[in-house]
């Protein structure tokens, strides 16, 4: 009766020892996977090729991906208004459009609320949360007239730019415009690092317009509707 018992227990063990095997196997292969280097084609920067970075570090223990980098030039889709790029720096965007002939236009936004400071961003978030879940906006009672209202004021974080701000961004893009492939990528440090200077100096008069669109926001609502939207 005991023979049988003891060829069990021997299977079981072997069963044991071969799924340890195959998560010591699978441990290492995912171990020697996420350390090797995964080769990846070249970025566009702009409309110039450029050679990356690698995409993973090289030395073991150090296997995380290259971080994104700070800011960037890229060329966007065209439409009937010209051709069109997106320069980012941060946490700041100008739009350029080129139409053929004509000099090239300028828009200069964040693209977060970040650079608010705490109580034009709460109010800022709340008209945000108001606007767009309908659920929050049943919540507080808002009337459709106030949700018309609300509807009325821009969601754009336009940027207050100096025009002495947008000369230098302007004489920063004609450069990358105008240089060749191999000096693009040069030129499109210079451009991102501009706008990321601009966006610094244009936060003060930006906070300072924003004032004037929070007291609009403030103004449609009603203090009980404030207080029940911060007790939600």
């Amino acid at each position: 009766m005991t023979e049988p018992n003891e060829k069990r227990s021997s299977r079981i063990w072997l069963s044991v020892l071969i799924v340890l095997l195959c998560l010591g196997g699978g441990a290492w292969f995912i171990g020697w996977y996420v350390g090797t280097p995964i080769a990846s084609g070249p970025v566009i920067v702009g409309d110039a090729q450029v050679d990356p970075a690698p995409n993973r570090n090289v030395n073991r223990g150090q296997n995380r991906p290259n971080r994104q980098p700070a800011g960037d030039v890229r060329e966007l889709p065209a439409t009937s208004a010209g051709k069109r790029w997106q320069v980012r720096s941060g946490v700041s965007i100008m739009q350029v459009v080129q139409a053929a002939g004509q000099a090239a236009s300028f828009t200069y936004t964040y693209n977060n609320p970040r650079f608010l400071n705490d109580a034009q961003r709460d109010t800022w978030m709340m008209f945000y949360r108001l606007r767009f879940d309908r659920a929050m906006a049943d919540h507080v009672k808002l009337t459709d007239e106030q949700k018309k209202k609300l509807a009325d004021v821009s969601t754009t974080l336009d940027m207050r730019v100096s025009d002495a701000d947008k000369a230098k961004l302007a004489e920063a893009w004609a450069a990358y415009h105008a240089a060749e492939v191999g000096g693009k990528e040069k030129a499109a440090e210079t451009v991102t690092n501009v706008l990321r200077e601009v966006s610094r100096t244009s936060l003060e008069p930006t906070r300072t317009d924003f004032d004037a669109r929070i007291a609009v926001i403030r103004s449609i609502l009603t203090d009980e509707q404030i207080q029940a939207y911060r007790k939600q």
